[in-house]
């Protein structure tokens, strides 16, 4: 699934723990794009591409799938930074 998308250079999803429904489990999924420094993605893209990959995504409970790009960097990097958390990365 991850593979078809050219411009995805890596996925990671993380179980968030909750305090109020812990038997809802609520998961993050960030998404890397590679993108050149002198033309950024438009937002728009990355709304194309979260979509095309909620229609694939199955999780159990509820999840974000999100492009880890300005204002949401941080929490990719949150996301990332899980063990275990990074399921797909583009072979170099």
């Amino acid at each position: 699934m991850f593979r078809a998308e050219n411009v995805i250079d890596a996925v990671a999803i993380a179980r968030k723990r909750v305090q109020n429904f812990p038997r809802n489990p609520c998961f993050g999924v960030a998404i890397v794009v590679k993108m050149a420094w002198w033309k950024p993605r438009r937002s728009a893209e990355n709304q194309k591409l979260t979509r095309r990959l909620l229609k694939q995504l199955r999780l159990p409970g509820n999840f974000i799938v999100f492009v880890s790009v300005k204002n949401l960097k941080p929490l990719g990097k949150k996301v990332a930074a899980v063990l275990g958390a990074t399921i797909y990365e583009r072979p170099k």
